[in-house]
């Protein structure tokens, strides 16, 4: 998920996804590239809008010992063309614990 405030009032992006990848472990390195759905809802002072959309993703993790992880990641979205605000891509930046 992903949530983008701003500097206006009554103005946010708020974005969730359901992702697949397929990826080889070499060694602590795992690069991947997948497929993902998405939903979204855009609110804005007049209006607000929501959808669904589709992404294209590619990222590489990198992992240490004790379970700690590091990812990175660049998706490209397909978006609607009605929305009202688009965004076209985004990066990912993570730290996480794996278990």
């Amino acid at each position: 998920g992903a949530y983008q405030g701003s500097e206006l009032p009554e103005t946010s992006i708020v974005s969730g996804a359901a992702k697949a990848y397929l990826g080889p472990t070499i060694g602590s390195l795992v690069p991947y590239a997948g497929l993902g759905v998405g939903v979204y809802r855009q609110s804005l002072p007049t209006k607000s809008d929501q959808g669904t959309y589709g992404l294209l993703f590619v990222g590489a993790k990198l992992k240490f010992p004790f379970g700690l992880v590091v990812r990175g990641e660049y998706q490209w979205l397909d978006m609607p063309n009605e929305v009202s605000l688009a965004f076209d891509n985004r990066y990912l930046f993570a730290v996480g614990v794996s278990f």
